[in-house]
């Protein structure tokens, strides 16, 4: 039997063990550790999409149990017993949206909606300013 504690790091960077190649991901978004007697206990990074367990938003390190469902980012499930087994491929670990399978989407087709307010914004003052 493995008696060995390992460290899982999840993320969007090529340098993580399990990589997640999605806009919702942080570059590091993750740490899942499984200590000697296969207990997991997971760790947001902080990330700005942030983690869900049983659709609750994690901000602290937990300890996951059997049936818990763990999602990061925008709907990225996790099969995270699939780690007590020591196994990292990717399609057994990871459920990638729809989303992960395009390209990245730009800066502006990504926050359009912000750029249009701010767009009719700049041209209202513009008009009020020629006004007055």
């Amino acid at each position: 039997m493995d008696k060995e504690a390992k460290v899982y790091k999840i993320g969007r960077s090529e340098d993580n063990d399990i990589v997640i190649p999605h806009n919702s991901i942080s570059r590091y978004h993750a740490e899942v550790f499984v200590d000697p007697e296969k207990n997991v206990f997971y760790t947001d990074l902080n990330t700005s999409f942030g983690s869900f367990l049983n659709g609750e938003k994690t901000t602290e390190s937990i300890v996951l149990s059997k049936g818990d469902k763990l999602v990061l980012g925008d709907g990225q499930k996790i099969n995270w017993e699939i780690l007590m087994q020591n196994r990292l491929n990717l399609k057994d670990v990871v459920e990638i949206t729809e989303e992960a399978h395009t390209e990245n989407i730009s800066f502006i087709q990504h926050h359009w909606d912000i750029l249009l307010i701010y767009g009719l914004i700049v041209i209202v003052l513009l008009f009020l300013n020629v006004i007055i």
